[in-house]
This record gives C-alpha cells, structure tokens and sequence, in this order.
C-alpha cells in the first residue's frame, strides 16, 4: 500500500514540478514538511494496517482449522453411530481434536481481538491528533496535475474558482486522504465479525466501546477535512499561480528600472542645461559690468579733455 502510495505522489509530483521548477521559496519548503510528515504517518498507517491484517488473517485461518476439524469429527460421528466403521477410541480421539481446535481458536479471537483494538485505537488517535486527513489532503492538492487548467485558474473570476473546485475534487477522490480513510473503514466490519464470533462460541463478548469510538472519531476527522476544500482550494491557486505573478513581478521591476534610469537621464540632462544658463548669465553679468565700467571712464576721460582744453584755451589768452 505505501508503495502505490508513494509511485503516485512522485508522478503528480513530478507533472506538478514542471510548472513550479524555477521557484523555491517557504511555501516550497513548507511543502516538503508536509510531505515529511505524510510519509511518517503513513509508514505508522502501514505498519499497523499489517499487524490488524496479519491477527485477523492468522484468526481466520485457525478458524478455517476448527472447522474442518468439526467436519471431520462429524464424519466419525456419523461412521461410529450410524456405520458402525469407527470404535469408541477413534471417537475419542475426534473429540479430542475438536476440544484442541477449539481451545486454539478461542486463544487466536482473544489474541486477534486485543490486537486489533489496540491498533485501531492507535490509528484512530494519531489522525485526530496531527490531522492527519488534512495533511494528507494538502499534500494531494500539492501534487495535483494542474497544467490543462493552469491558465484558467489564474485569470481569475468565478471561471478560474469552479476551475480549481474541480481539479481539487478530482485529486481529493483519489488521493491519499481518501484512499487512506476507506481502507480503514474497511477493518471496521471485519472487527464487527470478530465480535459476533464470541457470541458464536458461547463467549462473553467484549467491550465494543473502543472500535466505535474509533469509527466517529475517524469518521469526524474525515468530514473536517473534507469540509475544508474551499481553503484547500484557494492554496491550490495560490500555489498555482505563483509563479505567474513572480514573473509579472519581475517584469514590473524591470520597467520600474528602466522608468527609473530615463528619469535620472533626464534630470541629467536638464542639470546640464542648468549650468550652462547659469554660465551664460554670468558671462552676460560681466559683460553689462564692462560696459557700464567702460562708460564710466569714457565720461570722466571726456571730462578730464574738456578740462585740459578749457585750461589751454585760457591760457592763450
């Protein structure tokens, strides 16, 4: 059983990574822990599914023994009382068989029963206990093929969620969660008829308190898990989707890069226009100073010349 099991997981797995390779992030590693912790419980699942298959089975086959003893005996019955081909020794020796019989598969019942209810109290425990439906449904929507669907659960609207409902659903009926939880519904008849066989041998019966607690126990942690399919669903296309929107991401980035390096160009440039007006008016600054300075002493050139010629003037006379 762990077996298909795990060749199933690594198929999906392997369809699943095609689309998710180039990204590693927690919600990756996040994933392996789950994966972890599915492969632990289903090591702990299969070792006790044996054990219940192995007393149940080892019961029936003592049974089986009784039974065909029983017959055989019923045979020297019938040859001692009604033939007369058997003696009183050979009918001893029948019962004797029979007693032997019996007494091995009263042991085996008992043996077989405490067995499998302590097993199936285990199991029972440990699924309330880590969730173990839920987990193991998380790890099925993980592994799920999405890639026919994978456009359309990304676009969005009600199309993309009755998308993911679907594939989820489909990879749910089949998983590990569903396949885990029937075959332990499965032992639950069989610990019935192991019951009915104390009846059967003129036994008290024991206590059926446990296998039924185990079976609504069970029970309830598959309906929880069940009930949990939206959620699940959701992570799926968040998952799913991902890697659409580190790409978008990025692509964002790289415009947002190149917006911001035509800006810092253009504020270059236009630094560049700023020194060079600043240049211009200083140069043009200097030049109104050398004119008004120019004319200046243009004026008291002109003056001092208009002195010494008024000063030459008088003096000829």
């Amino acid at each position: 059983m762990l077996g298909q099991y795990r060749t199933s997981v690594f198929d999906k797995k392997m369809r699943a990574e095609k689309l998710f390779r180039p990204t590693r992030s927690i919600a990756a590693l996040m994933e392996e822990v789950q994966r972890s912790t599915a492969d632990s419980f289903l090591v702990g699942f299969d070792n006790s599914w044996w054990t219940i298959r192995g007393k149940i089975d080892a019961y029936l086959e003592t049974a089986e023994t009784q039974a065909v003893t029983m017959h055989e005996a019923v045979g020297v019955i019938d040859g001692y009382v009604s033939k007369c081909n058997a003696d009183y020794a050979t009918l001893n020796r029948a019962n004797v068989r029979v007693m032997r019989a019996r007494d091995s598969a009263t042991f085996q019942l008992r043996d077989t029963w405490h067995a499998v209810e302590r097993e199936i109290g285990l199991l029972s425990a440990t699924i309330v206990d880590t969730d173990a439906f839920l987990q193991l449904g998380r790890l099925d929507a993980a592994s799920t093929d999405v890639e026919a669907n994978h456009s359309v659960i990304c676009d969005g609207g009600s199309a993309a969620k009755e998308a993911a409902h679907v594939v989820l659903e489909k990879a749910l009926e089949d998983g590990l969660a569903s396949q885990t939880y029937h075959q332990l519904m499965s032992v639950f008849p069989e610990i019935h008829m192991l019951r009915s066989r104390f009846l059967e041998e003129g036994l008290e019966p024991p206590s059926d308190e446990t296998w039924k607690q185990a079976v609504s126990r069970s029970s309830n942690s598959f309906q929880e898990f069940w009930a949990q399919r939206d959620a699940m669903a959701i992570e799926m296309a968040v998952r799913v989707c991902s890697h659409k929107q580190s790409a978008l991401q990025t692509q964002d980035e790289k415009n947002a890069e190149a917006i911001e390096k035509e800006l810092a160009q253009t504020q270059a440039e236009l630094n560049s226009v700023l020194r060079v007006q600043t240049k211009n008016k200083h140069h043009t600054k200097l030049l109104v100073e050398d004119e008004y300075q120019t004319k200046i002493l243009l004026a008291v050139c002109g003056t001092a010349i208009m002195g010494m010629l008024m000063f030459f003037h008088t003096n000829r006379k």
